[in-house]
């Protein structure tokens, strides 16, 4: 693109932009009568290097670019030693109304947020733990909403995806009741005789060409001259031997099929046909996230963050209202697992995805790892208390079967 780009700009593009620049400024000044520009820029070399200092330096500037965003989302969410949430009146408010906004940005930091206080600072889990007297709900509450809904969001796009909704159930009538009616419904047909419809000159004529092209193309077989079929008779011959003709009886669209779609596979394999396929990790990225980059560090940092704070619980919550929560987290990172699993072996390959080798798809794999560890984690730590919790013997057995 380096060097195909200034002769792209040479040949297409600079000879309208000069025109263009030139009428402009004839509106303000008086510009004498320029020569016929040529093909090739005074220079063509010096404008190669032009081309490719400008593309190198783009280049350098969006790998730069990624590379110092992903340093800065690297590190710790933390300001002069502090947590960003540690600057407000009140912290555990600050982060909960990140973590209930509509908005991706504040709602992925204060995630970002709650992951490093789950596994980092005791201080802020007990006062998440403590923090009961709270408008909505107590803390642990709302964390435990907003991160269960993100898990639960899962298994309703999967169960939205296989049973898509009847589109008869959504157009429903609507029964309105209408006042009774006094008198007899008004005549819908014409008061006065029907006209006669005005025919002009230009539609009788129409009509009779059409009447006549109708009754000859409708002939068994239609007339010809003499000499005409001769001279059809003769090219027949001469062009198409028995054998080509043979050749041609036996063409069906069953024979022509192989040919075709060796072409169509060629077109996919090439970069013309990238866009046409439909690969498999991207739609099961595309209904697992939402989109095929959507949701997925908020989930991953949602199962981290009630992972955590439930194992940490067992220490630090004095008031047991994580316990409450135990066998709901349970139930519900079971059945995410199974849910994905089963829908990851039974989604169909795309004819169009000529890359396919497995369906092993990264992200997935990545919540389903902390899905299991989550699981894990929880079972052996609640365990002993199961009976206390509602849990029973075949909700943990199964359990660590997925796990």
């Amino acid at each position: 693109m380096a060097i195909s780009g200034p002769f792209i700009y040479a040949i297409f593009i600079r000879h309208k932009a000069w025109h263009l620049s030139l009428s402009l400024a004839q509106l303000l000044w008086d510009m004498p009568a320029a020569a016929v520009l040529s093909y090739l820029p005074p220079s063509p070399i010096w404008l190669v290097l032009q081309s490719l200092y400008a593309q190198l330096m783009l280049l350098l500037l969006w790998e730069s670019s990624n590379i110092l965003f992903s340093a800065f989302v690297a590190q710790e969410p933390l300001r002069k030693g502090q947590l960003l949430s540690d600057e407000s009146r009140d912290p555990n408010g600050t982060l909960l109304n990140g973590l209930q906004s509509k908005r991706e940005v504040p709602k992925a930091f204060a995630l970002w947020e709650l992951v490093y206080i789950s596994h980092c600072s005791e201080r802020r889990r007990k006062l998440i733990f403590e923090d009961i007297d709270r408008t909505g709900g107590s803390a642990w509450e709302q964390v435990r909403s907003a991160c269960l809904g993100l898990v639960l969001s899962i298994s309703d796009r999967i169960t939205q995806f296989q049973s898509p909704p009847n589109p008869s159930s959504r157009q429903q009538l609507v029964n309105v009741e209408t006042l009774p009616r006094l008198s007899a419904p008004l005549r819908q047909d014409p008061i006065l005789s029907k006209p006669l419809p005005l025919i002009s000159n230009r539609a009788k004529i129409e009509s009779n060409f059409g009447a006549i092209a109708k009754s000859y193309g409708q002939q068994h077989s239609p007339f010809l001259f003499p000499r005409t079929k001769q001279i059809i008779n003769i090219t027949r011959n001469k062009l198409l031997t028995p054998e080509t003709e043979d050749q041609l009886l036996r063409i069906t669209p069953a024979s022509l099929r192989p040919s075709f779609d060796g072409y169509l596979m060629w077109i996919l394999n090439s970069s013309f046909g990238w866009p046409f396929r439909q690969r498999f990790d991207r739609i099961i990225r595309s209904i697992v996230f939402e989109s095929p980059d959507g949701q997925f560090g908020q989930i991953v940092d949602a199962i981290d963050v009630l992972s955590a704070l439930t194992v940490a619980s067992l220490e630090e919550d004095k008031f047991g209202k994580v316990a409450k929560d135990v066998a709901l987290l349970i139930q519900t990172y079971g059945a995410t697992i199974s849910v994905i699993e089963a829908f990851v072996a039974s989604v169909p390959v795309h004819w169009t995805d000529t890359e396919f080798k497995s369906r092993e798809v990264v992200e997935v794999d990545t919540v389903l790892a902390f899905l299991k560890s989550g699981l894990k984690e929880m079972l052996c730590s609640f365990s002993e208390y199961a009976k206390d919790l509602g849990i029973s013997e075949q909700e943990i057995h199964q359990a660590k079967k997925i796990s």
